[in-house]
This record gives C-alpha cells, sequence and structure tokens, in this order.
C-alpha cells in the first residue's frame, strides 16, 4: 500500500509523537546507554546453547526490552525446534502475534511457551522476529513489515541438571545465549492514508537492524520464574487439559470447571440465537 503522507493532524498522532520526542530527549540528556530508548531488543533468553534434562514441560521464553516500543513496532516472535539428526521430524513451534497485549505491564516484557523435550539428542531452535516500520521513498511512504531469523543449538540429556531460569540467567557477564536482534528508531509519522489509525516507526538509515547489545543482560528474577511457573500450573490444571496432575488443588479445578461451563453456556446461547433467527 502507498500513498503520499497525510497533510491533515490527528490529536492521537500527536500524543503518540510527543511520547516518542519525549523518550528521544532522554537519549540526548544522558548519551550513550545500554538500553537507549529509542532501540527494541528480542533475545531469546532460555534456552541457551547449553545442555538441559528431558522434560515435558520445558519453557521457551523470550525478552522484549524496550517493550513501549511495541504499539510502534508491532513485533511478532515465531519459533520452530528441529531435532538435528532427523529433520524431518515432527517437532514444536509456536508464533507469538501480541494480540491485545499490555506492553508497559513489564520491562523487560517476556513471552513464553512450554515444549515436550523429552528424547535426548542435540536440538536447534530457529527464531524469527518480524517488525512493521513506515519506509519513506521520495514523496512516497509505506507500511513494511520486515524480519530476521536466529538459530541456536542445545542439547537435551536426561542425566542433566533440572531446568532453573533463575540461575541460567544469572551470569550477566559470559552466556551461550543466541545473539538477540535490535531494532532502531529515527523518528516517527503518521500511518500512510489513515491518519486516524495512529503512528507508524521510521528507521534509523544508519544502523535500522543490529545484533542485540548484550542478551546475557537479560536476568530471569525470582517474581518473573515464579510469574512463568504460574502460567504452566493453570495450563496444567486446566479442565481442557485431559491429563491434569492429581495434585491440581480442588479451588483450580472449581475454578476451570467454572470456565468449561461458561464456554457451554456461551455455545448454548449461540445456537440458541441462531434458532430465533432462523
Amino acid at each position: 500500500m502507498t500513498a503520499k503522507p497525510a497533510q491533515h493532524r490527528h490529536p492521537h498522532n500527536d500524543t503518540m509523537q510527543l511520547v516518542f520526542w519525549a523518550l528521544w530527549s532522554l537519549v540526548g540528556v544522558f548519551g550513550t546507554i545500554a538500553h537507549a530508548t529509542n532501540v527494541m531488543e528480542v533475545d531469546l533468553v532460555f534456552p541457551r546453547n547449553e545442555t538441559y534434562t528431558t522434560d515435558q514441560q520445558m519453557p521457551v521464553v523470550f525478552a522484549i526490552r524496550n517493550a513501549q516500543l511495541g504499539p510502534l513496532l508491532q513485533p511478532s516472535i515465531e519459533y520452530q525446534v528441529r531435532n538435528r539428526s532427523d529433520l524431518g521430524q515432527t517437532m514444536p513451534s509456536h508464533h507469538h502475534l501480541f494480540l491485545n497485549v499490555s506492553w508497559t505491564d513489564y520491562e523487560p516484557y517476556y513471552a513464553y511457551t512450554f515444549i515436550n523435550m523429552t528424547a535426548e539428542g542435540t536440538f536447534q531452535i530457529f527464531w524469527t522476529t518480524s517488525w512493521v516500520f513506515c519506509n519513506q521513498t521520495g514523496d512516497r511512504n509505506q507500511i513494511v513489515r520486515d524480519h530476521t531469523t536466529e538459530l541456536l543449538y542445545f542439547t537435551i540429556k536426561k542425566d542433566a541438571p533440572a531446568t532453573d531460569l533463575v540461575a541460567v540467567t544469572a551470569n550477566d557477564q559470559l552466556c551461550n545465549a543466541s545473539p538477540g536482534i535490535s531494532v532502531n528508531i529515527s523518528s516517527a509519522t503518521a500511518v500512510p492514508s489513515s491518519p486516524e489509525k495512529g503512528t507508524c516507526a521510521l528507521m534509523d538509515p544508519s544502523n535500522p537492524i543490529g545484533v542485540s547489545s548484550d542478551p546475557c543482560r537479560v536476568n530471569i528474577d525470582g517474581s518473573t520464574a515464579e510469574r512463568i511457573q504460574n502460567s504452566l500450573r493453570e495450563r496444567l490444571c486446566s479442565a481442557l487439559n485431559a491429563d491434569r496432575p492429581a495434585d491440581c488443588t480442588t479451588k483450580e479445578n472449581a475454578a476451570q470447571s467454572g470456565a468449561v461451563v461458561g464456554i457451554k453456556c456461551l455455545a448454548a446461547a449461540i445456537v440458541t440465537v441462531g434458532f430465533f433467527l432462523a
């Protein structure tokens, strides 16, 4: 989609641009800092290029730093795990679309899933980060989605230590982390042809895409690890999970059962409405 930039202004655009330039001014005041506010970094925090024990629920954790740039760049992360000795084997994959995400709840913003890694061997994880920006060429301004892909190897062995996210990410000086990516913004502009839709990013022409400055500095603290563990617990104790652990509490079971009843009632209501409208 191509169009000339809109000539009129919109209040939402003004607000977004004020926020952006306020953040940008901090860079000017403090000079070069570790995580400049005009740079969004995406890192694969776990796994790393190390050896882990077999696990039915192994976490895959990404971190997005300067997450307040999420509304501008609209990032997504997709990953695919492959068995290095059998590339045709069906393995876990996932696509984080970040729909209806509150980017300001946490900094950095963590995205995580859990995968079944009960087989020993060496594995590859391909992960692709994509983002949206405005590309200005002459008098034209168009929306573009770009992406970059990284690759990491890790090993699974039964006799390896159990996974501890806090301990694994504690060393912020030296680690076997995958090189992350940095997306560098120079400014922002109105969305072409649709200024009411807000503002999109303009890339830094001198260095639009780079390598994450320090992926080892992303440390998962105790509260974040607990939040990840609670997410796994909710998933395992869901009434939709046929293999719920026996130690799921009565409260958890009741809450999940209530959710299922609610879904069934909603489905029944939809059927009823359809009957009367038929």
